[in-house]
């Protein structure tokens, strides 16, 4: 496992922990995705094993918010009931849901730079099935999620190295290897980590970020970050 992996997964826990207090609900999972893929990794927040079991055996292939099926979605929230048809699959899906006590789920995605990143699925049980309750959930995570999915983009590697890429492109006379430090600075990287990636030392490190930083027009690592962000 990478470090930048344990990283989201610790990022993972503490964000279905802080959800879970911020709307009530204690059955959630936080899942990432590869672009390009339909492959999944799940963090799980108190799913019974039955469900999950379920939902991988044959759940994902119905789900109208699966991989790659929500990354296809416009928007950055959806209640599942609100996309459910008269199809078999819809009907089925809704099905599996009450099988296993739940009436709907709430899928939040992360799509920092327009690509499916990663995503949380909230299991609502008859609790909310009340539309007051449902809209009160919808409005909490509503206003949770643009601060979750700039937190994802950070810590995803990709989005960070497009960012990157996209600020170089406004030449400011930085060398190769200026490059490659800028660039590991916006995957979130230590000088220490930086340094073990690159074979220099430390010291290098320091004196390439000095030159980056006069080159760029700033004084410290979080405006280097947040003039690449912005």
């Amino acid at each position: 496992m990478t470090s930048n992996t344990r990283t989201m997964n610790q990022f993972a826990n503490h964000t279905l922990s802080f959800l879970s207090q911020l709307v009530g609900i204690d059955t959630m999972a936080f899942y990432t995705v590869e672009p390009g893929t339909d492959s999944a990794e799940f963090e799980l927040f108190n799913v019974p094993s039955r469900f999950f079991k379920d939902y991988n055996s044959y759940g994902k292939d119905i789900d109208p918010f699966a991989t790659p099926r929500a990354a296809n979605y416009p928007g950055a929230m959806a209640l599942v009931s609100n996309h459910l048809g008269q199809t078999e699959r819809d009907k089925e899906f809704a099905a599996f849901l009450t099988a296993h006590g739940f009436v709907d789920t709430l899928e939040v995605f992360f799509k920092p730079e327009g690509t499916l990143v990663a995503g949380i699925s909230i299991l609502i049980t008859d609790h909310w099935n009340d539309p007051i309750k449902r809209t009160e959930l919808f409005q909490r995570c509503k206003i949770a999620q643009p601060y979750l999915e700039f937190s994802v983009g950070t810590l995803q590697g990709r989005p960070a190295a497009v960012r990157v890429s996209d600020w170089l492109t406004y030449d400011i006379g930085l060398s190769n290897r200026e490059i490659e430090v800028t660039r590991l600075v916006a995957e979130g990287k230590c000088n220490k980590r930086i340094a073990s990636d690159l074979s220099i030392t430390v010291a290098t490190v320091k004196t390439h970020l000095v030159r980056v930083f006069d080159k760029a027009g700033v004084n410290s690592r979080a405006e280097l970050i947040a003039k690449i962000n912005y």
